[in-house]
């Protein structure tokens, strides 16, 4: 077995640990002297060296491995860590109780039947040999002991064979003794400078002290010699290092493919997560900043706003003071003459003598006379204290609103889903749409608040120009975009969340002709009338077009097939009534195959006939009958995505499929109302998906199967209300997946949606425009119009 390099790095100060330890699978055997607890593998603390390589260190521990073991994920800890973390529980698959541990590093679970370690998890040689390595080496610094004696005396070489470190007099011991006298011993020195004769031998348990030599090709293990002779006598085995060479090449190959494909997607990984997590950070600090600016600038729109406030107070209490401040004034010069006045006479009364008072009392008189008639000119304070401060108490409430709030987001982009007709075909100048639906991390409906703009969709058209986009939040974790589609091809289509891409975030939309069945007012095309000469017909009743926009026709009364153009000109009829070759008796289904040959279900004569694209007779298939390859009135024909040739074979109650050449393929069906069982299946479609729609007409209702005829749903029951039947016969499938059925009993035509579900309807009883009288068959021209053949009033209407 080849060696392990292990790089010493002697100017490290401690062990430093490997992402991965460095381990392999020997045998389960327990080493011997592994139990002394003087060798170097003693539970010591680890030294201040380091192999750089491989951890040497029990994390469980922290010291040096003893005894160390390896669990089914590649960590390494000591025997003794691990038998103390040992549970039992019950694993599926299993019987009884399972020994578990799980890994202190990763976190992954190894279980085994039995608590025996040393037997049931392989024993990690590396890490021994790598720390009995590291010792030699710290020699200078540590003397090793002799691990052979307990003299305690300093070693001076290594026995290989017995893993023991020995001094000078255990060495002449060592050779003297008849068992161990061939070991191999090598001075420390040596093994200072080569470390692959650090390598500790890996005994046979069954025939210790032998050691594995070989490998069994039979039997896939090591073996000893011993085990050559006696419990594999006579297996095919090879020597160890040539055994490695042959099984190197497919663990160099794993090895690779982790490198090359593991490892690198995983560093991008956590490339990414640390960079998000680095930009949650900066967002988290930049987030905080726009906080305060807005409060900052909150606060200094309230301070401009209470200087402008206290302003205006201050003009206010300038304004009305001045006006009380002058009626003060005129009532003060009021108040003041009438006292001088008041004091005047008073006086006069008191101190003057009679001669005096009447001296001067026509004066007194007309002086108190002028005051007491002169008007006070008072009614009220000409101004009033009114200055409050109007303020609603709810204002701060929507002050503090207004600074916004705090939003986050929990969508995980790689659950995000885009579904809907719009995410693979769609009609020109029809709007239609799609959904995006985003999840949190727990795969649950994320209704996180989405700010405008958040989510943008670019819708490129074939010719290089933007499609406008209108994009609803539905409040629920789902978001409509609709959009309509301005001329036919291939439109590609980004959606992006926040800026980020997700898985399936680009799609294309193929973009076809057709008209919106939402709104059909009247046909676009109508022609047809009573009678056998050419665009006459007695029973129009199955229709198909071709690629060039022709339109088939069989009229089945008159025994033949008309062609006309897509205006719903005439162009020419084949067949007539009989049994020959190129002859009908009832025609009825009636496909074109992409090469142009042309498909008569001749229903009466209980085949199918095929004919080239002019009309000329080429090959027939088919005879009455019930067996494999039979039919019984056969009646609608669809072509599959490979040109099968599939057949509504209404009196057997089944659909059988042939290749052109007219070998039986494929029958399912059988007569019945239940899950799968059909009565008279009179037409059938072909989806995109190649699954079978068949107009189960006497159960009234439509029956899908899969591509390998095994049913898969149906929709319908009889009735006239939308998504109801009677007696429905045609039907065909748009390229968006569209189903149009001819519900004949209801004289109307339905349109179902790719999963069955009613979208719309159009016709009723009559013989006018976009009136049917026991419509029968449907088919699509090339632009996307529904052809219909309006049976009993003789006519094609196309809409």
């Amino acid at each position: 077995m080849s060696s392990t390099s292990i790089t010493l790095d002697t100017s490290s100060q401690q062990l430093n640990r490997s992402l991965v330890d460095i381990i392999c699978d020997p045998p389960n055997f327990q080493p011997p002297n592994l139990n002394n607890q003087n060798t170097p593998t003693s539970r010591q603390q680890s030294p201040q060296h380091c192999l750089r390589d491989i951890n040497l260190t029990c994390e469980l521990c922290q010291k040096y491995f003893y005894k160390p073991r390896i669990l089914s994920c590649l960590h390494t800890f000591c025997e003794e860590c691990l038998s103390n973390n040992i549970t039992y529980a019950k694993i599926p698959g299993y019987e009884g109780t399972q020994a578990i541990i799980k890994c202190l590093i990763c976190g992954e679970f190894t279980s085994f039947p039995e608590k025996n370690l040393t037997s049931m998890l392989p024993y990690n040689f590396f890490a021994n040999n790598a720390i009995d390595y590291l010792m030699i080496q710290s020699q200078n610094e540590k003397a090793i002991q002799c691990t052979a004696c307990s003299d305690k005396t300093d070693a001076v070489s290594r026995c290989v064979e017995c893993s023991e470190f020995l001094c000078l007099c255990c060495v002449t011991a060592h050779r003297r003794i008849r068992v161990t006298k061939d070991h191999k011993i090598i001075p420390l020195d040596t093994l200072r400078y080569d470390q692959s004769m650090v390598h500790r031998p890996v005994y046979c348990p069954t025939h210790s002290p032998e050691v594995f030599t070989y490998f069994c090709e039979v039997c896939k293990e090591l073996v000893c010699k011993d085990c050559t002779i006696l419990e594999h006598r006579g297996h095919k085995y090879e020597r160890l290092s040539e055994a490695l060479e042959n099984q190197k090449p497919s663990v160099m190959k794993l090895l690779a493919t982790n490198e090359k494909e593991k490892i690198p997607p995983i560093a991008r990984a956590l490339d990414d997560v640390q960079d998000m997590a680095a930009r949650l950070h900066a967002r988290t600090i930049a987030t905080k900043q726009a906080v305060r600016s807005c409060t900052e600038r909150c606060i200094r729109e309230i301070e401009e706003r209470c200087k402008i406030l206290l302003s205006n107070i201050d003009n206010l209490y300038r304004e009305k003071s001045d006006v009380l401040h002058k009626q003060q004034e005129v009532l003060q010069e009021k108040l003041m003459k009438n006292k001088a006045a008041n004091q005047f006479v008073n006086y006069a009364f008191q101190h003057g003598s009679e001669a005096e008072i009447f001296e001067l009392l026509d004066l007194m008189k007309t002086r108190l006379t002028d005051l007491n008639d002169e008007d006070l000119g008072y009614d009220e304070p000409e101004e009033n204290d009114v200055i409050d401060h109007q303020f609603d108490s709810k204002a701060v409430e929507h002050i503090a609103e207004n600074l916004g709030k705090i939003a986050t987001s929990s969508v995980f982009l790689s659950y995000t889903k885009l579904y809907g007709p719009g995410v693979r075909t769609a009609k020109v100048e029809i709007e239609t749409f799609f959904m995006i639906e985003v999840f949190d991390r727990k795969k649950e409906r994320c209704c996180d608040h989405f700010s405008p703009g958040a989510i943008k969709v670019k819708i490129h058209a074939p010719e290089g120009f933007l499609i406008n986009n209108k994009i609803t939040d539905n409040r629920d974790g789902t978001f409509t975009v609709r959009y309509t589609p301005v001329t036919k091809g291939r439109y590609d289509v980004t959606v992006k969340i926040r800026g980020k891409s997700f898985p399936k975030n680009q799609f294309s939309v193929r973009v076809f002709e057709g008209i919106d069945y939402l709104k059909i007012g009247s046909n676009f095309l109508c022609f047809g009338e009573r009678g056998v000469k050419n665009s006459e017909f007695k029973q129009p009743y199955g229709i198909a077009t071709n690629s060039q926009g022709q339109i088939y026709v069989t009229d089945k009364t008159n025994n033949r097939v008309q062609i006309f153009d897509k205006f719903g000109t005439f162009l020419s009829e084949f067949g007539s009534r009989g049994t020959k070759q190129g002859q009908f008796s009832g025609p009825e289904g009636i496909a074109v195959d992409q090469a142009g040959m042309i498909f008569v279900a001749d229903t009466e004569n209980h085949r199918i006939q095929a004919f080239n694209a002019n009309g000329t007779y080429h090959s027939k298939f088919g005879t009455k009958g019930s067996e494999e390859g039979e039919l019984l009135s056969p009646c609608g024909i669809a072509i599959d995505k490979i040109g099968n040739i599939c057949v509504a074979d209404r009196g057997n109650h089944r659909v059988q499929v042939f290749t052109p050449e007219g070998k039986s393929l494929l029958s399912f069906g059988s007569y019945g109302d239940q899950y799968g069982q059909l009565n008279s299946p009179s037409f059938l479609a072909i989806n995109n998906d190649n699954w079978f729609i068949v107009a189960d007409n006497g159960n009234n209702r439509i029956v899908c199967y899969d591509s390998n005829g095994l049913y898969a749903q149906e929709t319908g029951a009889k009735g006239s209300d939308p998504g109801e039947f009677s007696k429905p016969n045609g039907i065909v499938v748009d390229q968006e997946g569209f189903i149009i059925v001819s519900d004949t009993g209801n004289n109307r035509v339905q349109v179902l949606t790719p999963d069955l579900k009613y979208f719309s309807q159009f016709g009723c009883h009559g013989n006018n425009d976009v009136e049917f009288k026991q419509l029968t068959d449907v088919a699509l021209t090339q632009d996307g119009r529904v052809a219909v053949s309006d049976t009993n009033n003789y006519r094609v209407q196309v809409f």
